[in-house]
């Protein structure tokens, strides 16, 4: 990264003097087994990271930029079925007002405003975003997630609504593709996710960052520094730049600077996908003419290595290796006859029937885990997508509780309490037998996973 770039912009997970942190290490591990791999597939264009893939490239010949992959469906065959047209990649239900409120607003009038699936926020800095949205005097649309606030719901304040009725739509979720595409708007309030920022770029619409974790802050650095596209909101956010940025956003000198970049960008990604000679395309075609050396795949051999996944000396070895980084003690013994183990069969003690309930991280193998198993859940999720499960878990499957991210131990107790002996967890207990009764027939024989493996075994074995 040439330029002007400090420790704040590199990717959090990275950014740690501890050699031993679990996620520094882990990223270590993945960058070794890229050299293994026989493609690397990027969603991203070579005219938007010309250098960064230059010097990846010396040591990961097999790199291929095929995005962005939100446009290349629209330029390879098949790309108008509707089949493909219903493809998301969203695991919120949408909201579809949004795109009819923004039917009632001039072009480039309206700043949109969403931080992702799993960015969290306090109370406080919600109050912040909300007043200076509301003092801006511009008309915004702001995807509030119901757990976007740490511990809380998303609840904005009566004279905040009164203030902005009429020129503010507060939702949900919706079709971000669709809303950034809207001529209306004219800018986006962002936590600069990878998916959002490619389609930022693919919409041309200028930004403002408001990075949160992982690659975001990176991703930030290069929409303000390099393609000049953002303005960065300071971490500890004041309503009175939240104002100051969306006024400039969508009015103001460099604001317009940023419009232009941002439709030049939108231009390149383009390009990029275009038939015959983008570049994103031309990548697709030499990845698929490189895959052809294993093309020949026969049926019966892929039947064969999944039941040696499954059920095999060579799969019990590499679950083995997967299990690693959990708790590796001997059991131990402490006060009142409970013990601690190691995590090697956790379906196993999710299956007994001493088993009432789950206080849990949400990882999605839990979460999957503890569905097969028809135990309900208390929601303790920690990063990554684990709090998006802790939402299905409780909001849309009705098997989960959450703690607050602030623990204290009453409310464990209470909620303990709840989901062995209350109403609630009764509740829960019932619907949690009834998604293990779903998992097990999608499953079996004829089931919806069972016929999809069939028809992923066929579409390896037709590869020519």
């Amino acid at each position: 990264m040439k330029g002007s770039c400090q420790l704040k912009d590199i990717p959090s997970f990275i950014r740690t003097t501890n050699p031993d942190d679990f996620l520094l290490n882990y990223v270590q591990r993945m960058v070794l087994k890229l050299k293994q791999a026989s493609a690397i597939l990027l969603n991203s264009f070579d005219a938007l990271e010309h250098d960064v893939l230059e010097a990846l490239s010396s040591d990961f010949p097999t790199l291929y930029t095929l995005g962005p992959l939100q446009l290349l469906h629209d330029s390879i065959k098949g790309g108008n079925d509707e089949e493909v047209k219903t493809i998301s990649t969203s695991l919120w239900k949408e909201d579809a007002r949004c795109l009819e409120w923004l039917d009632s607003y001039e072009p480039n009038s309206v700043v949109y405003v969403n931080f992702g699936s799993i960015t969290v926020i306090t109370n406080d800095q919600l109050m912040e975003f909300a007043w200076g949205l509301a003092n801006s005097n511009q008309p915004f649309l702001w995807i509030a997630r119901p757990d976007l606030v740490t511990g809380d719901s998303a609840n904005l304040p009566l004279e905040f609504l009164e203030e902005t009725k009429g020129r503010g739509l507060i939702a949900s979720w919706c079709n971000q593709k669709q809303v950034l595409a809207h001529p209306a708007v004219g800018g986006f309030l962002t936590h600069c996710g990878w998916n959002s920022t490619i389609e930022t770029l693919i919409s041309g619409v200028p930004i403002i960052c408001w990075p949160f974790f992982a690659e975001q802050q990176t991703n930030c650095w290069f929409s303000c520094h390099k393609w000049g596209i953002g303005m960065e909101i300071d971490t500890n956010v004041k309503r009175g730049e939240v104002e100051r940025q969306v006024r400039e956003l969508l009015a103001g000198e460099k604001g317009k600077d940023m419009k232009r970049n941002a439709i030049e960008w939108k231009r390149l990604a383009n390009e990029a996908v275009a038939t015959p000679n983008g570049s994103s395309y031309n990548n697709l075609d030499k990845w698929e003419i490189g895959m052809e050396i294993d093309a020949n795949v026969k049926r019966s051999e892929v039947e064969r290595q999944v039941r040696e996944l499954m059920e095999g000396e060579k799969g019990k070895e590499m679950k083995r290796k997967t299990m690693e980084w959990r708790l590796a003690y001997e059991a131990t013994a402490v006060p009142n006859g409970s013990s601690y183990n190691n995590l090697d069969k956790v379906i196993e003690v999710l299956s007994h029937s001493a088993v009432g309930g789950f206080l849990t991280h949400c990882g999605w193998n839990s979460t999957i885990e503890t569905l097969i198993s028809g135990v309900p859940i208390i929601c303790w999720p920690f990063f990554a997508e684990q709090q998006t499960n802790c939402w299905f878990s409780c909001h849309e499957w009705g098997i989960g509780m959450e703690v607050d991210a602030n623990v204290k131990r009453s409310e464990v107790e209470r909620q303990l309490r709840e989901l062995m002996e209350g109403e609630k967890g009764k509740e829960m207990k019932k619907m949690a037998m009834e998604w293990r009764i779903l998992a097990y027939e999608a499953a079996a024989p004829n089931g919806s996973s069972y016929n999809n493996l069939d028809k992923v075994i066929e579409v390896l074995g037709s590869l020519k």
